[in-house]
């Protein structure tokens, strides 16, 4: 199998001492390219007496990750993907019983449908350990989710954004060449806006002028073609191009193709969506292409999570309001080792988001990234070196400077700022709060709040505009303000109910609450004193905590006292607190030695055993039914399944991959298939045979009675015997019936089948 590269290993080993420690679900946060499978295909080899469920995206991802795995890994692997999580069958998923859940592209695990099915695939199996992975684990357009904090607590083994990946040397720097295709309809909707809004004429034709100028740098600069000659090196690189629908590829095809014959190259394209039939074997084909010229990969919807490598770049045709998509599309890019420098041409002319969120772009990113670290080493008076000139692999700041003019020139409108500030108004009363979202609803909204922050940086909002927008408690600062929000809304729940918020909470709120305070308290240690001091204002954020085994000792016994046993169900409560998952939690304490003697003692004069995980022992309970029914006689069938109020039947079918071979015997002595046990009787000897099946008894006879050629046609003899096509006696001599429970009974006694 592949080694891990360096950075890989130290997070392996994180995730291998995080399930140590007990804590059962762990996240990874690592760019596209960075061997984030390479991490899962280790974690299968090094525990092979496990069993694992992987959940990616496509089945194209799950191909190409069973591709690292040697047969025997393979044995002990179930890949499935995200969209049939909600419709697989009840009896499907209790035949899984994983011993690790992966979750590739673990942000789509909280998508609104697909989350119903995972969820009660992690509430079905509460002692399988979870690992998650993604580049991108915030929702941005699903009121900015941490996929991280919600379904992992925070646990994370590595968090490693894109940019200290390519600092660090992990990935490789790319040439990022922003520009533009088309700004026709960005130009002539603004130009609509200056004509409708209500400033003064003299104040109109002052910013068409200035938009004229914006318009007319625009035609100066390079054409695509000219970028692509500029920046494309040996003119046999291999492209993905991403594009909005079947519809734009149409359009953009021959326009593609013209750019790069017009810029000296010879070009193959091939199409890769769902409309396209042959979508594979056009990847492959892209792939396996080694010829020269350049090679494009037209992409609608696919190829954007999972499938990188042998790629030199990406050209981005797809207009995205969404952070994640964005990173995703970028990360086709990258990839350890790669020795050439890879290519990003951003051509898409969506400058409101590159504009409006240069926090979560490309450039934004490892711009603030080295900001951070000089800023780091200035308190330990040293100088940081970047390694490399961003401004020559960052093409891109004459396009900002108009992209920022267009903007300027639109917070100007006077119309347009009262109508939004009316918005913001709304919005701020039936809230109570400025925090405007990114989501679709408020998108234009939280734009305009973005532009009155920016305005006020560079010194161009009116006076009297910041003083409206400060009487209605506008935020300025909107990070300070979430965080000061999140802790003050910690302080008062502690202040109502005696307690911090519980991660074990049903409240789902209450939940993510706690999980960012966590989070917080984590990363402590880098903050500036303002924000240590809130933490600490938090009552009991730092105190000692009680052990998990004190307060599960005690809600034990009240749980004991209000039920009288202490069957503890996995989903089981007091309260707030989850009794049957902190029971789970400390069977694996058991397993990995962190309790002591005493303590299994202790629980034990309750009637709890922790050296035997709760699976395990209802799994060795059935088994011992199953005895159980075997000494008594007990026969089971689809129609009678149940045995002391277990449904033995559907238990053992679902389980018997995983039985011994004496196990097995048990079982097959006690299940009978009635529409397979079929009764031969031989007219012509006057007796009745059992057969375990029709093909044994189609065997029986070709061999025992020799009346048929062969086998085979004397199967379908019998079936259409028993199906009622046929009545009367075959070669004259023979009827076939399905045999009874008693007869089968007997037959089984009889001959002792194992």
């Amino acid at each position: 199998m592949e080694q891990l590269h360096e950075h890989n290993q130290k997070t392996y080993e994180n995730i291998c001492h995080m399930y140590g420690e007990g804590i059962q679900r762990v996240a990874v946060v690592q760019p596209t390219g960075s061997g984030k499978s390479l991490l899962m295909s280790k974690l299968i080899e090094e525990n092979p007496d496990s069993r694992f469920f992987v959940l990616s995206t496509s089945h194209k991802i799950n191909d190409q990750f069973k591709l690292k795995l040697n047969e025997k890994m393979l044995e002990r692997v179930e890949c499935n993907i995200y969209c049939n999580m909600p419709k697989m069958k009840q009896e499907t998923m209790e035949g899984l019983q994983p011993d690790y859940i992966l979750l590739d592209e673990m942000h789509r695990a909280l998508a609104k449908e697909w989350s119903k099915g995972i969820m009660r695939l992690l509430e079905m199996y509460p002692d399988a350990k979870v690992l998650g992975l993604s580049a991108t684990p915030i929702r941005y357009l699903d009121k900015c989710r941490n996929v991280a904090e919600e379904l992992f607590g925070g646990n994370l083994a590595c968090d490693m954004s894109l940019s200290q990946a390519i600092l660090d040397g992990i990935l490789p720097m790319a040439r990022y060449v922003c520009g533009v295709y088309s700004y026709e309809k960005d130009t002539e909707s603004l130009n609509k806006k200056i004509a409708k809004s209500c400033n003064s004429d003299e104040e109109k034709k002052e910013l068409l002028k200035e938009l004229k100028i914006l318009k007319e740098n625009l035609d100066k600069g390079d054409g695509v073609s000219d970028i692509f000659k500029k920046y494309i090196v040996s003119g046999n690189e291999k492209f993905v191009v991403f594009l909005k629908n079947t519809t734009h590829l149409r359009t953009m095809k021959p326009v593609i193709e013209k750019w790069l014959l017009d810029a000296g190259f010879t070009v193959r394209l091939y199409e890769v969506h769902t409309q396209n039939t042959d979508r594979d074997k056009e990847f492959q084909a892209f792939k396996e292409d080694k010829g020269d010229g350049i090679k494009l990969c037209l992409s609608v919807a696919m190829l954007v999570e999972g499938i990188h490598g042998d790629i030199d770049g990406v050209i981005m045709l797809r207009e995205t309001i969404s952070a994640n998509m964005y990173f995703q599309m970028i990360g086709r890019a990258f990839a350890c080792g790669k020795k050439t420098i890879p290519l990003i041409f951003d051509l898409v002319a969506n400058s409101q988001f590159i504009s409006d969120a240069t926090d979560l772009s490309f450039p934004g990113e490892l711009r603030g990234e080295i900001e951070k670290r000089k800023k780091e080493c200035k308190k330990e008076d040293k100088d940081y070196e970047v390694g490399f000139n961003v401004d020559e692999f960052i093409v891109m700041d004459y396009f900002m400077d108009v992209v920022s003019g267009f903007k300027e020139i639109e917070g100007r409108l006077e119309g347009n700022w009262d109508v939004m500030f009316q918005e913001y108004c709304k919005f701020y009363k039936e809230n109570g709060h400025g925090d405007v979202p990114k989501t679709e609803e408020y998108k234009k909204l939280n734009n305009w709040c973005k532009n009155q922050r920016s305005n006020l940086d560079n010194g161009v909002l009116q006076e009297e505009r910041k003083q409206l927008l400060d009487e209605n408690n506008f935020i300025w600062d909107v990070l300070k303000y979430r965080f000061e929000k999140n802790v003050f809304d910690c302080i008062a729940f502690y202040e109502k109910n005696d307690r911090l918020p519980s991660i074990c909470s049903e409240n789902k709120e209450e939940r993510e609450l706690i999980g960012r305070i966590y989070n917080y308290k984590n990363y402590m240690s880098n903050y500036p004193q303002w924000k240590q001091n809130l933490l600490r204002m938090i009552p009991t954020l730092f105190d000692e905590k009680v052990s998990r085994f004190d307060e599960f000792y005690s809600m034990a016994l009240i749980y004991k006292q209000k039920y009288g046993h202490v069957d503890i169900k996995n989903n089981d409560v007091i309260g707030e607190y989850k009794i049957g998952h902190i029971y789970n939690l400390l069977t694996y304490d058991y397993k990995i030695g962190k309790l002591t003697d005493e303590q299994v003692r202790k629980l034990g004069s309750l009637g709890i055993d922790v050296t035997v995980r709760k699976s395990q022992k209802r799994y060795d309970d059935k088994l011992h039914l199953a005895q159980q029914a075997l000494s008594e006689g007990i026969v089971l069938s689809k129609k009678n399944r149940i045995y002391k109020g277990v449904d033995l039947y559907k238990w053992y079918y679902s389980h018997k991959s995983s039985f011994s071979k004496e196990q097995l015997s048990i079982f097959r002595r006690i299940i009978c298939k009635h529409e397979k046990t079929i009764k031969i009787i031989d007219l012509r000897n006057k007796q009745a045979n059992i057969y375990s099946s029709i093909t044994e008894a189609a065997k029986a006879l070709y061999i025992e009675f020799n009346v048929t050629k062969n086998d085979k046609s004397a199967f379908y003899s019998i079936l259409n015997h028993l199906s009622g096509k046929v009545t009367t006696p075959y070669k004259g001599r023979f009827m076939f019936y399905y045999a009874t429970d008693e007869e089968v009974k007997k037959y089984l006694e009889d001959n002792k089948v194992s």
